[in-house]
């Protein structure tokens, strides 16, 4: 059997194991353009809503991170000014950034891949569950390297959440604002760590798992295929984009992973900032997902899967940016010119109406 089938239907299983945990599918990008700024853009795909809230987190909050059976873990004081987006009215982050350009996003890992460490209460100071690493790493890191040194010798451990129902299984890619990057994986009780040399990251399997896979596709690429003969018969392409014939187009991981990775590769390189940062709102918006694109399984019951909100950071000049569901319109946070002195963590809602520019009279 042909190795492509082979790989093939190896993602067909890996989507039948997925099936039966609660789905999300979550797709990040990144890049560095020439004049050095770097861009980084996220969604957050749930079938269960989580009501998000974008927090500011001064310098100086003090922090505490919470293990299981109410067993302290390690205690810590903000360094630096925090921005990002929470879950579930809590004051853990989901995606965020500091004011040094440092980017920490979880994004969903299921399907059993996801192996925490055994808890031991007797190594609580070296100890941290999935919640808190954003906080954790964002508090007190400037750069990825200094991220990457923090992570050495951690462990991180299953903590229930009541909120969603279930212990949450997750994997975290890390940037900073020269482009270097991180992906940390908890796999068979250990974190496994290395670089993100495509500028993608999307859910299970794990990381290596999707690099390996990019092989499949070799034969793709944005130039338009020529014209061949078949016997005596002249084929030509049906139209332009030809050249990705193949391309996998439905919405699970190992198929956002492969699409993303070869339009971003496409794209690039950028001359500058605001070049990437439109180019990756552009592409990052062809992976949303409308209500009724995921549903559950024939049968099954329950909410349905949708992108809940997108994230793009310009890292160079600690500009957020996000829109919702319900709420297309594009705001944007200059991170640069917050207040980050000591004081209390403060909180803006992203349950927005949509508007729309009303330009009848441009006409008159």
């Amino acid at each position: 059997m042909p190795q492509r089938i082979i790989l093939q239907l190896a993602v067909i299983m890996l989507l039948a194991v997925s099936l039966a945990v609660p789905a999300s599918a979550c797709t990040g990008l990144f890049a560095k353009a020439a004049d050095g700024g770097v861009v980084y853009a996220r969604s957050l795909e749930f079938n269960t809503p989580i009501h998000s809230k974008l927090l500011v987190f001064p310098r100086g909050t003090a922090c505490q991170a919470k293990l299981p059976n109410g067993v302290k873990g390690p205690s810590w004081t903000t360094k630096y000014g925090i921005v990002g987006m929470n879950a579930l009215g809590e004051r853990h982050l989901i995606d965020g950034m500091n004011e040094k350009g440092l980017q920490v996003g979880l994004f969903w890992f299921p399907g059993g891949y996801c192996g925490y460490a055994d808890f031991d209460p007797k190594k609580a100071a070296t100890t941290i569950t999935p919640w808190d690493i954003g906080e954790w790493l964002l508090g007190q890191c400037a750069t990825v390297k200094e991220a990457r040194e923090k992570l050495q010798g951690l462990s991180l451990v299953a903590e229930f959440n009541k909120a969603l129902g279930t212990v949450p299984t997750a994997h975290f890619l890390v940037v900073d604002a020269t482009g270097d990057s991180l992906v940390v994986e908890p796999i068979g009780g250990k974190l496994v760590m290395r670089d993100d040399p495509v500028g993608v990251f999307t859910n299970s399997p794990p990381f290596t798992w999707h690099l390996t896979n990019l092989s499949t596709y070799l034969g793709l690429s944005a130039q338009q295929a020529k014209a061949i003969k078949v016997g005596t018969f002249p084929v030509k392409p049906l139209g332009n984009g030809a050249g990705m014939l193949g391309l996998p187009g439905d919405i699970t991981p190992p198929s956002r992973f492969v699409r993303a990775a070869l339009y971003l590769n496409a794209l690039s390189p950028f001359k500058t900032t605001e070049e990437a940062l439109g180019s990756l709102i552009r592409l990052h918006q062809s992976f949303f997902i409308t209500k009724g694109m995921a549903k559950p399984a024939a049968g099954d019951s329950g909410p349905i899967e949708i992108t809940q909100w997108e994230m793009y950071t310009d890292l160079a000049h600690h500009k957020l940016y996000f829109a919702t569901y319900d709420n297309l319109n594009l705001r944007v946070v200059d991170a640069a010119k917050l207040d980050y002195s000591p004081g209390p963590i403060r909180s803006l809602s992203l349950d927005q109406p949509q508007t729309f520019e009303d330009l009848t009279k441009a006409f008159h």
